[in-house]
This record gives structure tokens, C-alpha cells and sequence, in this order.
């Protein structure tokens, strides 16, 4: 026999207190494994930690010699805007791919964009129906109308920023967005988002720091609601852009 003396650490994303009630996760084990708990936040609760472990992950895969792409302000914005859900594993693949890409801006661009399509807007909805609920009134109608133009408001900002961060090519904005082209095509006329006479060398990107309902103008600082709500039929009006190059 061979005596041995080890400390065991072990990790999970589940709730085995619950699992143990369930059935799922023996009891004995848990009582076995469950000396000292430490509790870590998701990396969503954690933006202040992304970009130290973004330093972290780049020196840990960066090639001996090869020169470090820097973290520009626009990818910084877009790292601490995202929501993570892939947590510490899904931002160490963006570090990877930036070290092979070695393009800031594209990066930063995905981000933007996935953040826009991602928008919890079922909160803001959430908060209006208990209101709704706590003056006694009807809230059937009111609830579906509510889930409707946020889904709107969602899809319209998610599109105005690949639109814009590509300059309103609508092919790489379909691309970015992952969408087939004639699927944003129907859903920019769906959503009364146009073509404009002119040209525009600015960028938007969305501000996910001071309001969920409007975009910036980078160069400028500027603000402007995307979607606004008017007496059209499908509740927004037109938004209209440089044509396309």
C-alpha cells in the first residue's frame, strides 16, 4: 500500500446543494469534497478584471519575438462591454484570434456587434409589467406590444452597428451580423432602415455605458436615439445612411 498525501480542487457551475435534493450528485461526496468554497463571480460581474486578463492571456500566448497588437480604446470598450457568457474560455479564444488576426478593429467591431444583438431588452419589459401589475390594471395586451417594439428597437440597434462600422457595406454587414445578405436586406425594409443619398466616413458604435437606447457618434461624442418611435405602422422611423460603395 502507498500512502499519499494530495489536496483535491474541484470546480462546477452547478448548484449541488440543489443536485444533492435532485437526487443528481451523492451526498457523501459532496460532504467529502466540501472542505474550504470559494464562490468566483462570472466574468459578466467581473468587467473590471478584463483587461488585466486580457495582459495575462496575450503574454501567456503571445509567440517569443512577435510584437504585441496594441489593445486599442475602441477593442478596450468592446472587451468590457460584452457580456461573457463563455466567460474566462470565450475571452481567451478572442485573445488567441487577436494574436493571429492582429486586427484590433475587427475585434472590436464582432464585440459591438454581438453586444447590440444581445441586449437584455426582457428587462426593461420585466420592470413595466410589475409597475403595470402594482396599479391593478391589464396587462395581456400591453405586455406583447412591449415585447414586440423591444424586439424591434434590438434588431434596428444590432443592424445600425454593423451597418455603421462597416461604412453601410450591407455584404460585410451581413457577415458580421452572420446573417444571409437578402435576410438584412428583408429585415432593413422591415424595419424601415434605409439607404441615404450621400457618404459618410464616421462610425457608430453602441453606447452601452450611458443608454441602451441610442448610438454615438465616435468622432463627435453626440448622441442619437436609433428607431424612434413615430405614428408609422411598424413603430419606428426610417434610419437612413450613406449609400453603399
Amino acid at each position: 500500500m502507498i500512502k499519499v498525501d494530495v489536496r483535491i480542487m474541484a470546480a462546477t457551475h452547478r448548484d449541488l446543494e440543489k443536485a444533492i435534493t435532485d437526487g443528481s450528485f451523492r451526498e457523501d461526496l459532496y460532504y467529502r469534497l466540501n472542505v474550504i468554497n470559494i464562490h468566483v463571480p462570472p466574468l459578466r460581474e467581473r468587467s473590471d478584471d478584463v483587461l488585466l486578463l486580457v495582459d495575462l492571456l496575450m503574454q501567456k500566448h503571445a509567440v517569443n519575438g512577435a510584437p504585441i497588437p496594441p489593445i486599442t480604446p475602441d477593442l478596450q470598450r468592446a472587451l468590457t462591454a460584452y457580456h461573457w457568457p463563455g466567460n474566462v474560455r470565450e475571452l481567451e479564444n478572442y485573445v488567441r484570434k487577436l494574436l493571429i488576426l492582429r486586427d484590433p478593429e475587427t475585434i472590436a467591431l464582432e464585440l459591438h456587434a454581438k453586444t447590440a444583438r444581445k441586449r437584455p431588452f426582457m428587462a426593461t419589459v420585466g420592470k413595466e409589467i410589475s409597475a403595470a401589475v402594482a396599479r391593478g390594471m391589464d396587462t395581456s395586451a400591453p405586455v406583447l406590444e412591449q415585447v414586440s417594439r423591444a424586439k424591434q428597437k434590438a434588431e434596428t440597434d444590432a443592424i445600425m452597428v454593423a451597418l455603421t462600422a462597416t461604412r453601410w457595406n450591407r455584404k460585410r454587414a451581413a457577415a458580421l451580423l452572420k446573417l444571409d445578405y437578402k435576410a438584412l436586406l428583408y429585415k432593413m425594409k422591415k424595419l424601415g432602415i434605409e439607404d441615404g443619398a450621400g457618404s459618410s466616413s464616421r462610425t457608430w458604435v453602441a453606447d452601452t455605458e450611458h443608454s441602451k437606447d441610442s448610438a454615438v457618434l465616435s468622432e463627435t461624442g453626440w448622441t442619437a436615439p436609433v428607431g424612434v418611435k413615430s405614428t408609422r405602422g411598424n413603430g419606428t422611423t426610417p434610419v437612413r445612411g450613406p449609400r453603399e460603395v
